[in-house]
């Protein structure tokens, strides 16, 4: 009775998943295996997984093959290599869920990562769930040993709610630990050919939504510091600085076009993502333009420094982030030294 019960869920869950999850790899075969093993142990059953190979040149979709052969409930699709945005399009045309989520394949997700995002929604009849993440060093794969918060708690928000707390990075702005009706990718596809996808999208992934919901628990791993990241290269074109500028600012207008009323939170996230473009600015080569590089060096400072006042006085941005900012006004040079210095055992 138990054995035929089980098959049957098996046979449903095959037939009609109920989320689908979207995996790209490119590259990163040194991660495929922990990141289907954090899916292997979800205590929610009715899904499916799309794994994109997209164009890897690695040993990555040969081992995404070898797993998906024990797997039922996991199917591996190999793309010519288009990127992100492109591998996460893919996925969702055949995607058979109701629902999709997303997860990169160098990171790790919860045991109760779907039970809460599917809770949420099902509970609250929300258009959009998100779920919060921790950080985990890359240095701790496998990541049998993450503790995981299994309480499942979540919470409704307005709109206005949903804004101000991303741009506080608590959720963080991403595609990643998200659960949304599959219409909505469909609709509003991943911008293919740019970087940092993630925020171009933010419009018509979230912003478009009726309502939302935020898990409260942590149930994504975002794995920092393995050395093949993007946000790790040593070397960067002068078309990845400028992307990265037009996602700073597609987002500064999206904001104030569409839920004004946030201009302190949006002053803070504006500061901390041009200090990171300003890091990013020191492994672009000089030689493509140097005088863009310079105009895109004065531009982070010049607004840094201009709204610097404002950001010390706002009580959620925490003490570090305050000195961090400071720092960089005072002297980008020195902020990015220190940034250097400060990470350079973590590389």
């Amino acid at each position: 009775m138990n054995e035929s019960a089980s098959e049957q869920r098996c046979y449903e869950r095959a037939i009609t998943p109920l989320v689908s999850i979207i995996i790209p790899f490119y590259n990163i075969a040194d991660c495929v295996e922990y990141c289907i093993a954090s899916v292997d142990s979800q205590t929610f059953n009715n899904f499916e997984v799309i794994c994109v190979d997209d164009g890897s040149t690695d040993e990555t979709g040969t081992r995404l093959d070898t797993l998906a052969t024990s797997r039922p409930w996991m199917r591996v699709i190999h793309t010519e290599n288009g990127g992100l945005s492109a591998a996460r399009n893919a996925g969702v045309a055949i995607a058979r869920g109701t629902y999709v989520t997303f997860v990169d394949g160098d990171d790790v997700i919860s045991p109760v990562y779907l039970e809460s995002l599917c809770t949420a929604m099902e509970s609250s009849d929300n258009r959009v769930v998100i779920g919060r993440h921790v950080n985990l060093s890359y240095n701790d794969k496998p990541f049998q040993d993450v503790v995981w918060e299994t309480d499942i708690r979540w919470v409704m928000l307005t709109k206005d709610e949903l804004v101000d707390r991303m741009l506080y990075d608590d959720p963080m702005i991403s595609a990643w630990a998200h659960l949304a009706p599959k219409e909505m990718y469909l609709h509003s596809p991943f911008p293919v050919g740019k970087l940092y996808e993630d925020t171009l999208s933010y419009g018509g992934h979230v912003l478009a939504a009726r309502s939302f919901a935020v898990v409260e628990n942590q149930i994504y791993g975002y794995i920092k510091g393995r050395g093949g990241s993007i946000t790790k290269r040593r070397k960067a074109p002068l078309a990845q600085a400028e992307n990265f500028y037009e996602m700073v600012e597609y987002l500064d207008g999206l904001i104030e076009r569409d839920v004004p009323g946030h201009g302190q939170a949006l002053a803070f996230h504006k500061c901390l993502e041009l200090t990171r473009l300003s890091l990013l600015l020191d492994i672009v080569d000089v030689s493509e333009c140097p005088s863009r590089v310079a105009e895109l060096r004065n531009a982070c400072t010049s607004y840094v420094r201009g709204a610097l006042l404002g950001v010390l006085r706002d009580r959620r941005v925490s003490s570090i982030n305050k000195v961090r900012l400071a720092l960089f006004a005072i002297s980008p040079k020195v902020f990015r030294l220190s940034y250097r210095v400060a990470t350079r055992d973590k590389q």
